[in-house]
């Protein structure tokens, strides 16, 4: 199947070869397929200005201007003015026959698809001009819907004829007079045959390979789910938009309305104009301007940087954040800074080791640029409260500056704190109950003592 799809893409490009250099001599058919043939093979022996233009396309529209030839016009208005038929002469008069709205979108459809509408038959015929060119029908469509004033965009297509459209068409010019099955049968086998392309009944699975690849590439954007996003987002979607909002509200919604409009409506602000007091100068102090000024004194002086082509780095200081995960483990995360010197722009790598040994590397690095000095403070707070989780988290941070010594500090997390308060509280509460169980246990061998005493005083009275 490889080979196949293979053998279809050099027989693709070698037709088009072939076009190019036969021309309409190398294709078979109609004489408006030879046309445009033509056109093709003499546009594409053209050299572009540019290498993104390609001279091959709108093939139609050149062949239109070309020969002059009648076509159908559509035109696409904005809102609910709907679109219109009309058909243009090779005079340049146009005739419009029919206007209709967006609701109606049975035409638009088969235009869509490049079919021939076969409702259309009988106001093709009546117009009494030239408008089928090798049984098919030139259509420019004109779209106002996107520009601002009258000008508009124009697109070609060709719509061809269809069984449907041959059928109508059979019906019509088999009106007039009686005809029998044998002659209509053979009147619609010779108009199809006329109109109809060349039709390729070869076995081999490399005709519709190639069917299938022009196919896709002439309908690349017209899939199901394009098309029906397009339809959300339609003439018709959006007029049954506008007239659903505009519409009133059901019942049980009439009261969230009312509420949402005077919500809207914001009073608008009162300006008050406040009374200009002047300001006072009689009890302003007279200062006396100083005939010099000692700049040193009051500004501050910065060294010049020495020149250098040095772009190594210099290390400026390092952070260590090391908090545990439970069962031994710890996490272990060094944050070290260091500064070109070319530009004095400030540089960080930070390396991360979920599971820290010592003398062991088996976290990741990653290097990054900071930028001043701001930029490096700013980078290190976020960075220590999103490693503490809102200081959340115990930690240890050991922090280690350039020419000085490292020293180390324990930050303890408010979560940590809430446990060994909780803890505390605890092992008062188990303290304050063993002094009571030995209060009561004093209180009880008390008990018999003082009743033995009370029965022996009578005895010695």
């Amino acid at each position: 199947m490889e080979s196949l799809i293979n053998k279809a893409d050099y027989l693709i490009e070698q037709s088009h070869e072939v076009l190019v250099q036969g021309g309409c001599g190398a294709l078979q058919g109609q004489p408006l397929f030879r046309k445009l043939a033509a056109i093709y093979a003499e546009e594409a022996t053209k050299i572009p200005r540019l290498k993104s233009i390609c001279l091959t396309h709108k093939l139609l529209e050149k062949l239109v201007k070309r020969e002059s030839l009648n076509c159908l016009v559509v035109n696409l208005y904005r809102g609910n003015e709907g679109y219109s038929l009309a058909i243009k002469m090779s005079s340049g008069l146009e005739t419009e026959t029919v206007r209709l709205s967006y609701e109606e979108d049975v035409l638009l459809t088969y235009i869509d698809n490049e079919k021939l509408p076969p409702m259309l038959l009988d106001l093709l015929d009546e117009s009494n001009i030239e408008i089928y060119h090798s049984g098919c029908v030139i259509a420019e469509v004109r779209d106002y819907r996107r520009t601002l004033d009258s000008s508009y965009d124009t697109r070609y297509l060709l719509l061809q004829p269809t069984s449907q459209s041959v059928a109508a068409d059979i019906a019509s010019m088999t009106r007039d007079r009686d005809w029998t099955t044998e002659e209509r049968l053979h009147l619609e086998a010779e108009i199809i045959k006329r109109t109809a392309p060349p039709l390729n009944l070869s076995p081999s699975p490399m005709v519709a390979i190639i069917n299938n690849k022009l196919h896709q590439r002439k309908y690349k954007f017209s899939t199901v789910p394009i098309k029906r996003a397009a339809r959300r987002f339609s003439q018709v979607a959006q007029n049954r938009q506008k007239v659903f909002e505009e519409s009133p509200a059901p019942k049980c919604l009439r009261l969230h309305n009312f509420l949402t409009a005077k919500k809207d409506k914001r009073p608008n602000p009162k300006n008050i104009i406040k009374p200009f007091t002047p300001l006072s100068m009689d009890d302003a102090p007279e200062l006396s301007v100083p005939d010099n000024i000692d700049v040193p004194k009051v500004a501050r002086t910065y060294e010049r940087p020495n020149y250098t082509t040095d772009n190594s780095l210099v290390f400026i200081e390092e952070l260590v954040l090391e908090t545990e995960r439970g069962q031994g483990r710890i996490y272990h995360t060094k944050l070290t800074i260091s500064q070109r010197k070319t530009d004095e722009v400030y540089f960080g790598e930070l390396y991360v080791d979920r599971d820290y040994q010592e003398g062991k590397q088996n976290g990741s690095t990653c290097k990054f640029q900071l930028g001043t000095q701001q930029q490096v403070c700013r980078y290190i707070q976020q960075f220590k409260e999103i490693f503490t989780e809102d200081w959340r988290k115990s930690v240890k941070i050991t922090h280690r500056v350039a020419g000085q010594a490292a020293y180390s500090t324990f930050m303890q997390g408010s979560r940590d704190k809430k446990e060994e308060l909780f803890k505390q509280s605890s092992s008062q509460q188990a303290g304050q109950q063993q002094i009571q169980v030995q209060q009561q246990s004093q209180q009880t061998q008390q008990q018999p003592q003082q009743q033995q005493q009370q029965s022996q005083q009578p005895i010695q009275q």
